[in-house]
């Protein structure tokens, strides 16, 4: 299928306003393409669809098969998008060079130059809803990689954290790591920021939970002190959504489950 990837030679506008349109379409099949393979990944990762719940090494393929999927989509988006700007380039060459040669005519001059400036005008209109267009085909893929990327602590959130859970060093945290990779990787970087504030930092090891916990779940006291505080403004002041719930039975403990990232996390 090498040959959907050549533009055949084009030597006029309305040519060209044709290849543009083409390659519209091939976009819009591409991102049908991306949502095709994010959402198997995520059939695949959070629901039973492919019978893969018990089945570790079908569940890898089967991902496998929708990440491929998904590449291919970008890949598509992307050649579409290149290919949409060299299109759009050669109309506006095009552009130019009419009216170049309408600005050098004699008798019909003025004319030929009205003529131009009506296409330049149209052209513009055109050029400027195809940057729109493109702006807003990125913006769809940035957020399509926001999404599937893992989450992780700034520096600046880091330092928001540490701001507040200073203040109370020794106080003790009890930190639920799920063996999830996504999940473990991001529960270490929260537990680094407790262990730089100096807190007596707990561990409890989970493989799954069943129903599965998404996001942060902070249980406290029912009777807050100041560092069960410190423990909410700390991710407050990191832009980090936490659930707190009330536990009568806690006394001088914090325990924070790190559960898995929301399949439409913010």
């Amino acid at each position: 299928m090498s040959y959907l990837l050549v533009i055949p030679q084009i030597t006029d506008i309305s040519r060209l306003q044709s290849a543009l349109t083409w390659w519209e379409y091939a976009d819009y099949a591409a991102t049908l393409v991306v949502f095709i393979g994010v959402s198997g990944e995520l059939l695949a990762g959070f629901t039973n669809v492919f019978k893969t719940k018990d089945n570790k090494v079908r569940e890898k393929r089967v991902t496998l098969i929708f990440t491929v999927v998904l590449l291919v989509g970008l890949a598509g988006e992307l050649t579409a998008l290149v290919q949409t700007s060299n299109v759009t380039s050669k109309i506006t060459e095009i552009l130019r060079n009419d009216i170049a040669a309408a600005y050098k005519s004699a008798a019909d001059a003025t004319i030929e130059a009205g003529k131009a400036n009506e296409r330049g005008k149209e052209l513009e209109n055109q050029n400027l809803k195809l940057a729109i267009k493109l702006e807003e085909e990125k913006e769809k893929r940035l957020e399509i990689e926001r999404k599937l990327a893992p989450r992780f602590l700034a520096s600046r959130q880091r330092a928001a954290m540490l701001w507040s859970l200073r203040a109370h060093a020794n106080y003790r945290i009890t930190i639920t790591r799920l063996l999830e990779a996504e999940a473990g990787s991001y529960a270490d970087q929260i537990s680094d920021v407790f262990k730089d504030a100096k807190w007596d930092v707990q561990f409890q090891y989970i493989g799954t939970l069943s129903p599965p916990v998404y996001g942060l779940q902070c249980k406290i006291s029912s009777r807050p002190d100041s560092a069960c505080e410190a423990v909410s403004s700390a991710f407050a002041r990191a832009g980090i959504r936490l659930t707190l719930v009330n536990d009568g039975t806690l006394r001088n403990n914090v325990e924070l489950l790190i559960g898995l990232k929301p399949p439409y996390d913010r």
